[in-house]
């Protein structure tokens, strides 16, 4: 029974030493997190102005895209759409960078499949919401 104490204890003071090791990374980390999420709402904001600058809602709204949102059930504009797909890609990216900062190989290899398999998702949910839009569109009209 002292045995299994004395592992225990020993397991504890090994993690504790190998925690305090780690809190300056930990701690940069945090920094490194707070500072993309700050850059990556900034971005956003300067990217609806620049494209409201720039006209594309006015755009959007004249060649129907701003419809076809709406009928889809979409809350957002276009230029609110592309300003949070911007949000998340800089989001991603700073997640991206802290993993590798902090030296979590497998974390990296998973982010590497992540972005790997959006182009497959992204093709197969285009094929399939054309077909939907077109079964939907075939529906409504014999109605």
């Amino acid at each position: 029974m002292s045995d299994q104490i004395t592992a225990a204890l020993e397991f504890l003071r090994t993690f504790w030493n190998q925690l305090i090791l780690y809190l300056p990374q930990i701690f940069v980390s945090l920094v490194l997190l707070i500072a993309g999420w700050l850059v990556a709402k900034l971005a956003r904001k300067g990217v609806i102005k620049l494209l409201k600058l720039i006209r594309l809602d006015v755009a959007a709204e004249k060649t129907g895209i701003e419809d076809f949102l709406l009928n889809g059930g979409i809350r957002y504009t276009t230029v609110t759409v592309i300003a949070n797909l911007i949000y998340w890609f800089i989001i991603f990216a700073v997640m991206l960078a802290v993993v590798n900062s902090l030296g979590l190989r497998a974390a990296d290899d998973l982010f590497d499949r992540i972005i790997l398999y959006i182009p497959n998702v992204a093709v197969l949910v285009l094929i399939f919401g054309a077909l939907f839009a077109k079964f939907v569109r075939g529906a409504t009209s014999r109605i």
